[in-house]
């Protein structure tokens, strides 16, 4: 599941946690998901649930990936807090999960 680079830092407000997302650092999940079950949970629903995402590069037969939008802001990434989450399946049965935005997931091939 989800690794610990993208849980929120504790004690950092809100407000700084998304601008530390900013170029190249860590996209973080919002507070309401900083207990590992949670994010897993987020993360096994994107896999099971959300849209498949054909990605040059990728090879389905090691990696799946998936997005969804929530309705709901469930992290930050790029600086901005962001409805949508990101979910890879390996063929090892592992799922790694992360907030995204639609810029994002646009580069991704995306079709939002």
């Amino acid at each position: 599941m989800g690794i610990k680079k993208h849980r929120p830092p504790p004690g950092v407000p809100w407000e700084d946690v998304v601008k530390a997302t900013a170029g190249k650092k860590p996209a973080r999940y919002h507070p309401t998901y900083s207990l590992d079950r949670a994010r897993e949970e987020l993360e096994l629903r994107c896999v099971r649930q959300g849209t498949e995402l054909s990605m040059s590069g990728t090879d389905p037969q090691t990696k799946r990936c998936f997005f969804m939008r929530m309705n709901a802001v469930i992290g930050a990434s790029n600086g901005e807090e962001t409805e949508y989450v990101f979910g890879e399946y390996l063929v090892s049965g592992e799922v790694h999960g992360r907030p995204i935005t639609v810029q994002e997931l646009r580069r991704k091939g995306a079709e939002i």
